[in-house]
């Protein structure tokens, strides 16, 4: 039988894993480094091809030039923007706040048959329903909105 022992005073490093570990992480950082050379100079020729091209077009449509639309196309865009604004203004609009405020406003034997907004003027037209003609004068008082 054959014993070990170490009668080293410290720990010693085992020099031949560390110089195997420290050559593998080299080649994998050269191997990296060119890696990311060819990706830079992949880039560099792109933003060249790249300019070359915004050159010529730069050139070709004369530097600084304003696209002029027609009278016409200008009116028609402006017509569609009024047009995408009054859906704006109408989907802005609460109308569960309003629904729940009408339901605690209208008297009772009143049914609302129409609703019908006005953006323009700003205002709410309302068509009624009531089951006889002599209300109360209690369910007609004045109720806000």
């Amino acid at each position: 039988m054959q014993f070990k022992t170490n009668l080293a005073t410290r720990t010693y490093i085992d020099k031949k894993k560390l110089d195997g570990a420290l050559a593998a992480t080299l080649i994998l950082l050269a191997f990296l480094l060119v890696v990311q050379i060819k990706i830079c100079a992949f880039n560099a020729d792109e933003i060249s091809r790249l300019d070359s091209t915004l050159t010529s077009e730069e050139t070709r449509k004369g530097k600084g030039a304003v696209t002029v639309f027609s009278e016409r196309d200008y009116t028609a865009l402006l017509a569609e923007i009024a047009f995408a604004n009054s859906i704006i203004e109408r989907k802005a609009f609460d109308w569960i706040s309003l629904l729940n405020r009408l339901e605690s406003v209208v008297p009772d034997g009143v049914t609302l048959s129409s609703v019908e907004p006005d953006n323009k003027e700003r205002s709410l037209s309302l068509s009624c329903k009531g089951l006889s003609l002599s209300l109360s004068p209690a369910n007609l008082r004045h109720r806000a909105l």
